[in-house]
Parts: C-alpha cells; sequence; structure tokens
C-alpha cells in the first residue's frame, strides 16, 4: 500500500510540474505574439518611408542623372530603444534592446531625442 501511496504522490507531482511548464509555455507565447505584433508595426511604418525614400531617390535620379555607373545603396536609418524603467538607450540590435518588454519599450529615431529627454547611452550606441 506505501508503494501505491509513492506512486500516486509522484504522479500528482509530476502533473503539478508539467502545468507550470505549461503554463510558463502560455506565457512566452503570449509574450511572442505581442512581439510579433509590435514588429509588424515597425515593418510597416518602415515599408512606408521606404517607398518614399526610393521614390524621391528616382525623382532625383530621373531629374540629375547617376554620378557614376555603380548603384547607390541606401542605408536603412538606425532605430533606438530605451526601457523606460532604466532610462538606457540601446541600438535595436543590441542585445539588451531585445530584453526590453513591451510595455517599457520607447522608440527614439534619434540619439539626440533620446538623450533631451534623459535617457543615457549604452555602449552600443557610441
Amino acid at each position: 500500500m506505501d508503494e501505491l501511496k509513492q506512486v500516486e504522490i509522484n504522479v500528482v507531482g509530476s502533473f503539478r510540474l508539467a502545468k507550470t511548464d505549461i503554463l510558463k509555455l502560455h506565457d512566452f507565447t503570449l509574450f511572442l505574439q505581442k512581439e510579433i505584433e509590435f514588429l509588424k508595426l515597425l515593418n510597416k511604418k518602415y515599408q512606408s518611408k521606404i517607398i518614399t525614400l526610393e521614390t524621391s531617390f528616382n525623382d532625383l535620379q530621373d531629374r540629375f542623372g547617376t554620378l557614376d555607373s555603380k548603384p547607390l545603396k541606401i542605408k536603412a536609418p538606425l532605430v533606438y530603444f530605451a526601457s523606460k524603467s532604466s532610462k538606457k538607450l540601446h541600438v535595436s540590435t543590441c542585445f539588451f534592446a531585445k530584453k526590453i518588454s513591451l510595455k517599457n519599450k520607447v522608440q527614439f529615431s534619434s540619439k539626440l531625442t533620446a538623450f533631451s529627454e534623459g535617457y543615457s547611452i549604452c555602449k552600443c550606441v557610441a
């Protein structure tokens, strides 16, 4: 009878651990869904900016021609992120920027704007 009770205790313990793991996975899935929505919004915003820049560039090329036969490369604008809680500014590719939660994430288009709002600059920005 003691062995049966021990098996029951072990099974109940295993189910509790499995439930905890499932709840953690659920929370992480919700976080990822929010992150995906945020990235979709950013993508939409930057796609329209890229189209505007390409149109302007093409208009300038039509008007003035090209200076040489090499195609010009347009760099994507840098995006900066900061956390409301730490007041630290990072480039979007920084390890720490990727760890900022959506509710604390603040986006800036320039270092100067962030600096003027009291954010300090991470080494990744320098």
